[in-house]
């Protein structure tokens, strides 16, 4: 995969989500925040 350098910091932050299993917390504040 190559990353864009204005893109790479997003991509590592949703990577670190889904690999520390904390996926399901992370889309539901982004839902809530979204819904507010």
């Amino acid at each position: 995969m190559f990353w864009k350098q204005e893109n790479a910091e997003a991509a590592l932050h949703l990577r670190c989500q889904l690999k520390t299993n904390n996926w399901s917390m992370f889309y539901a504040d982004l839902l809530n925040g979204l819904a507010a």
